[in-house]
């Protein structure tokens, strides 16, 4: 109980201090009386008064008797410009270009000037010219729409060599360490453990796995070991199937799947975007979602547009990635130091499993089965 209410406490101070910081609550602003502030925040007047004593403490607001609560403003150094450096952005399904309408909404918001600037030009001047354009052009912090980094990668020295603080908005857990970048991340590994262990516990009985092919090079899918993955799924793990993001290639693979005498009832793909590719060929192939084959998706797709049927799966808060990134921008004395960028920090952001249409029902499970290599050998 006393861990919940000192969550809780957190949670309101970091709200209120959130916004006043990135300006929704602009400076000299009144807040409204204590009552009516707790009753819009649902929360008691104990807790609201508890944050108000650290956020007067650090000088972000004043109490004054009589008169109410004002907005003193952000007490941190401001952030007005902001480098955006964006990679090759083609790729069927990739989140860049959706990660950048973020950005420039959420800067737009904020009142924060941002340029972008591709990849390719940064890996193609010296560290020199960095150095001075960047230094010339008056930027306060980069946000670097990239993840996955080893650590030797030519464009870590690249940009550090602008000596500003650097964000990675969609970042993996080890890329903060590897380049000295503050990173902005979602536990995958936990997240796809979770999507596993939801399906073993939804009654079915034959799960197949449909990735990229670049991910049989990493023996690991989502940041979990094949070999894990096969130990917890056992003898119910039907097959793991690696295939190019292509109608045509996963026409292919799904035949040989169908063929087969033991067929999968559930298919676990690696995002959400490769889920919509075999939603669609097994919807030509005629065969029924979730009635013949339930499909589970990953990350949610990088896109505000609405899909029918819903995907059912974990979902990544894009626009909570593309907040925490800013953030950690605005706030960047507490952690930037030129001379020592290891101490980066990585903040972890929650994700959600959505039950969507796309599963069929435990309850239902069985007698879909019955019906699936009738329909199966329809199609064949």
């Amino acid at each position: 109980m006393a861990n919940a209410l000192k969550f809780k406490n957190e949670k309101i101070y970091e709200t209120i201090r959130g916004k006043i910081i990135s300006g929704v609550y602009p400076a000299s602003m009144k807040f409204p009386t204590e009552l009516d502030f707790a009753r819009d925040l649902q929360v008691g007047k104990i807790t609201l008064r508890a944050a108000f004593d650290r956020l007067e403490k650090e000088g972000l607001i004043i109490r004054m008797r009589s008169r109410g609560t004002f907005v003193l403003g952000n007490k941190e150094k401001v952030i007005n410009k902001v480098a955006v450096i964006t990679p090759e952005m083609t790729a069927p399904g990739s989140t860049g270009p959706y990660l950048l309408s973020l950005i420039v909404s959420e800067a737009a918001r904020r009142k924060i000037e941002i340029e972008q600037i591709e990849r390719f030009y940064i890996e193609h001047l010296s560290l020199k010219e960095i150095k001075k354009i960047f230094k010339e052009k008056g930027f306060d912090g980069i946000i670097f729409i990239n993840s996955s980094f080893i650590g030797n990668e030519p464009i870590i020295k690249k940009i550090n060599a602008a000596q500003l603080p650097v964000v990675l908005p969609h970042a993996k857990m080890c890329d903060s360490i590897v380049t000295g970048f503050a990173s902005v991340c979602i536990n995958e590994r936990e997240a796809f453990f979770q999507t596993l262990n939801t399906v073993l516990t939804n009654g079915f009985e034959k799960i197949a796995i449909v990735s990229p092919g670049i991910a049989k090079m990493k023996h690991e899918i989502r940041s979990v070991a094949v070999s894990e993955i096969e130990n917890l799924l056992k003898d119910k793990l039907h097959s793991i199937n690696y295939v190019e993001l292509d109608p045509d290639c996963i026409e292919k693979v799904l035949n040989n799947l169908l063929k087969a005498e033991i067929k999968p009832d559930v298919f676990i793909c690696f995002s959400d975007f490769t889920a919509v590719l075999l939603s669609m060929v097994l919807k030509n192939m005629k065969l029924r979602i979730p009635e013949d084959f339930s499909v589970i998706g990953f990350s949610g797709l990088p896109t505000d547009l609405p899909l029918a049927p819903s995907l059912t799966g974990v979902k990544f808060p894009y626009g909570k990635l593309i907040e925490t990134a800013f953030d950690l921008l605005i706030n960047k004395d507490r952690w930037f130091d030129p001379a020592n960028p290891k101490t980066a920090p990585t903040q972890f952001c929650d994700y959600k499993f959505f039950q969507g249409s796309t599963v069929l029902s435990k309850k239902n499970t069985r007698s879909a089965r019955q019906a699936v290599s009738q329909a199966c050998c329809t199609v064949l």
